[in-house]
């Protein structure tokens, strides 16, 4: 969404007001072109402020995720060693090749004669293998072809 308003209002600034601090989202956030991130227990006036300084064309970030930045920052500097579809079971790559098909957790669970639960836990395997939270994530992994299917992985 803020990539798509970034794009068509290109005057226009985005800050998010989130109960989140989830890492990824508060990345996807930065990377779409957002010039504030808040967590919804700022202040009135924080949220006040904030709006004039996007305003004013600069940035701002709620001071509790100052840490998360610096560690984004330093992540982005360590080396990275690559996880590739070989290194799961084939099982996982089963898996995996039905998420890239679009198949639901229902028909995926169908499919390789498991519980939905038994699938489930699997998913979370895979996800945090794939340092990633939810299937929309993994399909985009198997999407890009540098990647290879397990994608990069930080260590």
């Amino acid at each position: 969404m803020c990539r798509t308003m970034r794009k068509f209002y290109q005057k226009s600034a985005v800050i998010f007001l989130t109960a989140n601090d989830d890492k990824r989202l508060l990345r996807s956030a930065i990377l779409a072109g957002a010039q504030g991130y808040l967590l919804k227990m700022a202040s009135g006036e924080a949220v006040a402020k904030a709006i004039e300084i996007v305003a004013a064309g600069q940035a701002i970030m709620d001071p509790e995720l100052t840490q998360e930045i610096f560690e984004w920052i330093r992540d982005k500097t360590r080396p990275v060693q690559r996880e590739r579809v070989d290194d799961g079971s084939e099982f996982d790559n089963r898996v995996l090749a039905l998420i890239a098909a679009g198949k639901t957790n229902q028909e995926i669970a169908r499919r390789l004669n498991v519980t939905p639960r038994v699938l489930l836990t699997r998913l979370r395997i895979i996800y945090k293998r794939l340092n990633i939270s939810r299937k929309a994530d993994a399909a985009s992994y198997l999407a890009r072809p540098e990647q290879g299917a397990f994608g990069m992985r930080r260590v």
